[in-house]
């Protein structure tokens, strides 16, 4: 009997190792932070082609990931687009030394408006984040001017008072710490997005209501100004 059950440990064995790999290759793959991906698909591109160093470096949300022809609004600013998904402020912190230290811009230009999502943030919380944004950005690239974009208007505000509040907040807070900070500027984009009437631009959106060309166009007049050549 103690044998037959020697004879088939290395067996058992095997398939307890195996078991063991899979499971530590399945934990391994869940436990890739956000947009874990993209970013290495952003490592790769450089690694092919990579943009330079000393340009205006774009990072944050949507906005700015869909704004592909961004360069065109801009000809006389080399820009680098880092924009990705829907990040939020702490997937930006998170992948700083991926995509702004190895450029070592002249300016970094910031949009990221997705933590309003998350209900259990206040504005104080918001403005937190990107308070360790903005000092985890100078740690590696002290004194560069840094831009950053007011949280912008949205369809989706519309007919709720309690989330028009949160956000007027949020860009108020995070206005007053980058106007303490030097070599920063706050970029006003919410309140060019609406008409005289105090009504919503409705033709600067797309379906999905991301911005369409109109929209990246007001933004253009806006964000220029502030532009380091």
């Amino acid at each position: 009997m103690r044998s037959y059950y020697m004879s088939k440990l290395p067996t058992v064995l095997l398939f307890f190792a195996l078991g063991v790999f899979v499971c530590q290759t399945t934990v391994a793959q869940d436990a890739k932070p956000r947009y874990w991906d993209t970013i290495q698909k952003y490592k790769k591109a450089d690694s092919l082609h990579f943009p330079g160093k000393g340009k205006i470096l774009l990072i944050g949300s949507s906005s700015f990931t869909r704004w592909k022809d961004v360069q065109d609004y801009f000809p006389e600013y080399p820009l680098i687009n880092r924009g990705f998904g829907g990040a939020r402020a702490g997937d930006l912190i998170r992948y700083v030394d991926d995509i702004v230290t190895p450029y070592q811009p002249k300016q970094v230009v910031i949009y990221c408006g997705n933590d309003l999502g998350d209900a259990s943030l206040s504005p104080a919380d918001i403005a937190g984040l990107f308070k360790q944004l903005f000092e985890k950005i100078r740690e590696k690239n002290q004194n560069v001017p840094i831009a950053v974009l007011s949280i912008r208007a949205d369809r989706s505000d519309t007919g709720k008072p309690d989330r028009i509040r949160r956000k007027k907040e949020t860009n108020r807070l995070i206005e007053k710490f980058v106007r303490s900070q030097n070599y920063s500027a706050f970029i006003n984009v919410y309140d060019p997005m609406f008409n005289a009437d105090g009504t919503l631009k409705n033709d600067i959106f797309v379906p999905d209501g991301h911005m369409n060309d109109k929209g990246n166009g007001i933004w253009k007049e806006v964000i220029e100004p502030y532009l380091i050549k």
